[in-house]
């Protein structure tokens, strides 16, 4: 039987899993594999970071999702790929064999610069698994009235300011916290329209949030957060916490094994695949959401675009097992072709969000609710009830 491997339990293979077992589940041997049982959804990780969710209210059982789909699960932490024996490699030596690779393993925030002895906490939002714990380890050890910084203007940066800001007026941990943002650009939200980045920076202006404009993240040292102004040269401030939202590549270890074997990388890091999803390199490796890097078009790496992107994966995946990955390079069916405009809901942790479509912008408690429903549905749609995956490829 083929062995297909879906090495990492992202967005796109919540969609493209399942489909593909209901059609080939009993003609090829298809395995997710994931480093955690548990996946956090990345919209609602802002509102479980301000307390509006527990984290059962916005977390995906990846292994009982697998078993009920028909899906072979294996949990391990992907460490290197083998291309050319056509073998994944986890933390604990062991070797995976595949036919067909499927690579969903998300990215990793760059941490910046630190120096010895630093007592300034710093936490990279993504992957989402390990700031969890690293969440959960601060909170039990933070200071009094602690001074935390968010690195990153793009909307996941604006949204974990508003769950600290709305934290500090709590009476745990973070009571009292001051809160920063920090932007290398002249805005916020740079990707998104120009209301919409009014209308965060006048909501965290409001909520005692300090902006701090074209100031690039450096490291920390000491006690203190280094910074370089555009205009001021390097700037340092005393911080205890920082909260890194920018500068996102692929896993470093998915690049050192890309570059070592001849696997062709993009600009940004990613793997470099076509429309198809599929690796430029090699015509049995498959690479989608943060860890792609699509050639010849501009796809967001967003979650959105992740999801998206699961049906097309699971028709190319389709066509490799019914035509043979040859036969499927040369007259490729399946493609992906991202959404010219995407709605955006950002969540301001009290119970509104800002609205982002196009050019338009709007922001209260009407988007809040559209946020909610729509962020409710979706992990609605893998509450082990399989009949959502009951489509045809």
């Amino acid at each position: 039987m083929t062995r297909v491997l879906l090495a990492g339990g992202g967005h796109t293979h919540l969609i493209a899993g399942p489909l593909l077992a209901r059609r080939f589940g009993d003609s090829a041997h298809i395995t997710l594999m994931a480093s955690s049982e548990k996946l956090l959804y990345s919209g609602m990780m802002p509102g479980w970071l301000a307390g509006q969710y527990d984290f059962s209210d916005c977390a995906i059982d990846l292994r009982e999702l697998a078993r009920a789909n028909g899906l072979q699960w294996t949990m391990a932490t992907l460490v290197a790929v083998d291309f050319g024996a056509r073998q994944a490699i986890d933390a604990q030596g062991g070797r995976h064999d595949y036919d067909l690779l499927s690579l969903n393993v998300g990215s990793a925030n760059q941490p910046g610069l630190r120096a010895a002895g630093s007592s300034v906490v710093t936490l990279t939002a993504k992957p989402f698994a390990e700031f969890v714990d690293a969440w959960r380890c601060w909170l039990d050890r933070a200071p009094p009235q602690p001074r935390c910084f968010v690195v990153g203007g793009g909307a996941a940066g604006f949204e974990l300011a508003c769950a600290l800001a709305s934290l500090r007026a709590s009476d745990g941990a973070m009571a009292g916290a001051s809160v920063s943002l920090v932007t290398a650009d002249s805005r916020l939200l740079a990707r998104q329209s120009g209301m919409a980045g009014r209308l965060a920076e006048a909501f965290l202006y409001h909520q005692g949030v300090q902006i701090r404009h074209a100031s690039r993240y450096v490291g920390v040292a000491g006690d203190q957060i280094r910074l370089m102004h555009q205009d001021d040269g390097e700037v340092s401030l005393g911080a205890d916490l920082v909260l890194i939202a920018t500068g996102a590549q692929a896993p470093d270890w998915l690049r050192a094994c890309a570059a070592a074997q001849s696997i062709r990388l993009g600009d940004d890091g990613g793997i470099a695949v076509d429309a198809g999803m599929r690796s430029l390199s090699d015509e049995r490796v498959f690479a989608v959401g943060d860890c792609a890097s699509f050639v010849g078009q501009s796809v967001p790496r967003s979650g959105v675009h992740a999801l998206r992107q699961g049906e097309p994966l699971a028709a190319a995946l389709a066509q490799c097992l019914t035509r043979g990955p040859s036969a499927a390079r040369v007259d490729p069916l399946a493609r992906y072709t991202p959404q010219r405009r995407a709605l955006a809901l950002l969540n301001r942790c009290d119970g509104t969000a800002i609205a982002d479509w196009g050019p338009l912008a709007w922001a209260g408690r009407a988007a809040w609710r559209w946020k909610e429903r729509i962020d409710r549905d979706f992990i609605a749609r893998f509450d082990m009830c399989p009949s959502y995956h009951r489509r045809s490829l």
